[in-house]
């Protein structure tokens, strides 16, 4: 993200304002939202240079590469990471990219500009990253807050399912060495933001929606040539955050990461903006996500 190692605030205020605009600008200051993808792989071999090659089979069931990955308001992909074991957990992941490491340097210009990214309780409470309040009570400022942060969050789930749907790659294990399986996953994600980009600019919002709909797997092509049930194989990586306690640079956060979060309950609380009953999720036959 060069807008922020460049502390190009209008071009983050920018990000900020797509996500805001669903609440009337109260729930301000995203950034992004993160999510990890398992993108199902072959079983690596010592030919691939692995000496752990058990490391890459994930809690799903098979062997994976961990995929980090941020988006925008219109699921436009800002970065990605695919360097990850499928064991490895979401938060461990992201903690150890060069991108944290950027963001603890960022921390207080992120911090005065009241800008963070979003994600789910897979991940830790940081300065600039906000989680959901755990077992926050139906009706109270924290599940207003819970409800204002997943409405942001959701368009990370719903990036990986449009390339889940779009890209025929995805429907079965990657049998490629991991460099390109990495190379494969950044092209399709390239392309992915090409096209968003496109539809921004023709306004094919609505045939987009069509399409995501009406999409079943078993009429592509490919599965009619080979004979096989396709079925997606890049999922979500969602799982509980880990047990135990957090690290000491974590714990040193806490307190400034929760005035930030209680800032934006009040600000929810003030505006009278709770939680809505109206859902635009919308699910397809395969369980992916469209709007």
């Amino acid at each position: 993200m060069e807008w922020l190692r460049e502390k190009n605030t209008e071009a983050l205020q920018r990000i900020s304002d797509g996500f805001a605009a669903a609440s009337g600008d109260v729930f301000k200051g995203v950034i992004g939202a993160i999510d990890g993808l398992a993108i199902k792989i072959r079983c690596p071999t010592l030919s691939d240079k692995i000496a752990d090659p058990g490391n890459y089979y994930c809690r799903k069931g098979f062997y994976a590469l961990n995929a980090q990955v941020i988006c925008d308001k219109f699921r436009r992909v800002l970065w990605i990471s695919t360097g990850h074991k499928g064991s490895t957990h979401d938060s461990t992941a992201f903690l150890g990219t060069d991108l944290y490491k950027l963001l603890k340097e960022r921390c207080e210009y992120l911090l005065e500009h009241g800008l963070f990214l979003v994600g789910d309780t897979a991940y830790p409470l940081l300065m600039f990253l906000m989680v959901p309040f755990p077992k926050a009570n139906a009706g109270s400022e924290e599940d207003a807050f819970n409800f204002w942060l997943s409405n942001s969050r959701i368009q990370i789930e719903c990036t990986f399912g449009e390339n889940v749907m779009r890209w025929g790659i995805f429907w079965r294990k990657m049998s490629f060495d991991l460099f390109t399986v990495g190379k494969i996953v950044n092209a399709a994600f390239l392309i992915h933001n090409f096209l968003i980009d496109e539809r921004e600019r023709c306004g094919s919002h609505k045939e987009d929606a069509a399409f995501f709909h009406s999409f079943s797997l078993r009429e592509q092509d490919c599965a009619r040539r080979s004979g096989e049930n396709a079925s997606p194989v890049a999922t979500d990586n969602n799982e509980p955050a880990p047990r135990g306690r957090p690290p000491t640079e974590i714990l040193n956060q806490l307190n400034l990461a929760n005035n930030l979060r209680e800032r934006l309950c009040a600000d929810l609380t003030s505006a009278g903006l709770g939680r809505r009953y109206t859902d635009s999720m919308k699910f397809n036959e395969y369980g992916q996500v469209y709007f």
